[in-house]
């Protein structure tokens, strides 16, 4: 910085070079590692252990889909929220599991879960650019996709076309629950806290 010039100088003035402190970002606040998620957990041994994600609009469109999946029961609940910010998204995802069994959440590290402290149960975070560590909820936007492709706009989209959409695929048999559906699974293993009425 010219410190040793100084003396050369008509005012012999020193004068050390301030640095501002630097500001650690912190974008979710208390991140738990998915590292330290217990084995109980990994294992699919317990019911009431939930994974969250969004399914987003295309790049003309607004709004999103807050979708958790059960991982054990692999029940989906979905509902349109009107943006991403991480109070709108947290609060939709309360909202639709209000009447489940919910013992954790593992989510990936988008912005839009910074608030998950307000959910009341332990949370945990995919590593970075590893989503496939929450492959249960990658699989139920994978089916629910099929409904409404990529480059959907859900800002047009009912919540009742949500819903049926959901209701199909909980309804549905499937092979990695020994042919039984999603609400059947849940119903058994005490996830729903409420009866909910089958729809075909």
């Amino acid at each position: 910085w010219g410190q040793r010039y100084c003396r050369l100088l008509y005012t012999k003035r020193y004068r050390p070079k301030h640095q501002k402190p630097t500001t650690v970002r912190v974008m979710i606040p208390a991140r738990t590692s998915i590292a330290a998620r217990p084995q109980r957990i990994n294992s699919r041994r317990d019911y009431g252990h939930w994974e969250g994600d969004a399914v987003v609009s295309g790049k003309r469109g607004t709004g999103a889909l807050a979708v958790g999946i059960e991982r054990k029961s692999r029940l989906i609940r979905a509902a349109q929220v009107a943006s991403l910010s991480s109070s709108a998204y947290i609060q939709k995802l309360k909202t639709i599991t209000a009447d489940t069994l919910q013992k954790s959440w593992t989510f990936d590290n988008g912005i839009e879960n910074k608030k998950h402290q307000e959910l009341g149960v332990p949370t945990f975070f995919c590593d970075p650019y590893s989503s496939w560590q929450k492959g249960g909820v990658e699989n139920g936007n994978k089916m629910i996709r099929r409904y409404f492709p990529k480059g959907t706009n859900f800002a047009r989209v009912t919540q009742s076309a949500v819903d049926r959409v959901v209701a199909r695929i909980n309804n549905m048999p499937r092979k990695i629950l020994n042919y039984r559906t999603a609400l059947e699974v849940a119903r058994v293993g005490g996830v729903l806290l409420q009866t909910i009425t089958s729809v075909s």
